[in-house]
Order: C-alpha cells, then sequence, then structure tokens
C-alpha cells in the first residue's frame, strides 16, 4: 500500500499514586498526587482495525484523533472522519468491515482476514 492512514481514537486511562495526607499541629499537609502509568486503550472496532493494519507488509499511518490537536480533530470531522476510517490511497474506507473487505480487494487475498 503507497499511502495508508488509519484514524481512530482512544480512552487514555492514569493510574496515580494515592495522596499522602499528614497532620501536623492541627494542619493538614498532603501531596498531589503523581502518574503513576497511563495505559491508552481502543474501542474493539478500532483496536480490530489496528490489528488487521498490523499484518506482515502492511505499511500505514495511525492517527489517533483523541491524541490529535483541537483543531486537527475538528478538520477530521469536518470532512467526515469516524473511527475507524482507513484512507487508501486517497480513498475514504469506514468501518472495520468495509476495512475488511478493502484489504482483500487491494491485495488480492482472499483468505487475508
Amino acid at each position: 500500500m503507497e499511502d495508508s492512514t488509519l484514524y481512530v481514537k482512544s480512552k487514555r486511562i492514569s493510574v496515580h499514586k494515592s495522596p499522602i495526607l499528614e497532620v501536623h499541629h492541627g494542619h493538614v499537609f498532603g501531596t498531589f498526587s503523581e502518574t503513576i502509568q497511563t495505559m491508552v486503550n481502543y474501542l474493539p472496532e478500532d483496536q480490530e482495525a489496528i490489528d488487521l493494519l498490523k499484518q506482515p507488509n502492511l505499511a500505514y499511518r495511525l492517527v489517533d484523533l483523541n491524541a490529535c490537536p483541537f483543531m486537527a480533530r475538528v478538520k477530521a470531522r469536518i470532512i467526515g472522519i469516524r473511527t475507524p476510517t482507513l484512507v487508501l490511497n486517497g480513498r475514504k474506507i469506514v468501518g472495520v468491515e468495509n476495512i475488511k473487505q478493502a484489504l482483500k480487494d487491494v491485495r488480492g487475498l482472499g483468505n487475508f482476514v
């Protein structure tokens, strides 16, 4: 594939340390929680599309719309990007089932998916 971009949305979940509270002379002091780890999760349909494109010899660019600046998300919405959307050689393919079919057609692999 020459020019392919997959648009998805993620949910980022931050895991924090619990705040530590101490009392000294009647005053409560606390430390702010610090982020230990941020986990990225995708909706099942988005994750399935990502997995399809992880097949050997498939080069693509992954665009996580939730990690993009506000104006990029607005532009994507205006041009009709819903997730998952694969833009393949200028053609917009929306939905994991349509992506599966497009990959079969492009690669000529009936048993690819």
